[in-house]
């Protein structure tokens, strides 16, 4: 499990997940946040971060654009802080969230965002996709953040 102090990020895509520059709420898919074994958003360690595997990712992502619903045109990052996504508060007062390490053969980085109360209704999914769109900071070009990873 990553302590606290770690960063995350995720990958995010204009135009798709922007809106005048905001993101989105649509950078955190419904069923991610669904809860149980299987289902959380994917973030990786900032620092641990394995560039090939974020530039196969984007690439693998971007693939899946077709133009019309899905628009994925430039690769985004933004940033989260593992001790503030544990401790944000949902409008019930409860933390609904946990951070846990979900290493990859290819991606030994990759963690989830998990949904850890056992509230599944759209109202509170999409509850947990503003607090997330609220949480994220430090939005980067992937290619500024994988030069800045680079230094």
């Amino acid at each position: 499990m990553p302590e606290d102090n770690v960063q995350v990020h995720r990958l995010v895509w204009s135009p798709d997940d922007f809106e005048d520059g905001k993101l989105l709420t649509s950078a955190f898919r419904r069923k991610d946040l669904e809860g149980g074994e299987t289902n959380y958003v994917s973030v990786s360690r900032m620092d641990k971060l394995n560039v090939a595997a974020e530039l196969a990712l984007a690439t693998k992502q971007a693939e899946k654009s077709d133009g019309k619903q899905l628009i994925r045109e430039e690769a985004f990052s933004v940033k989260f802080l593992c001790g503030e996504v544990r401790a944000v508060i949902d409008d019930a007062g409860t933390q609904p969230f946990d951070i846990t390490s979900e290493p990859l053969p290819e991606n030994l980085a990759h963690c989830g965002v998990r949904n850890i109360t056992d509230k599944k209704s759209r109202g509170y999914i999409n509850q947990l996709r503003v607090l997330l769109v609220n949480l994220a900071s430090s939005r980067r070009s992937l290619s500024e953040l994988i030069a800045q990873h680079k230094k």
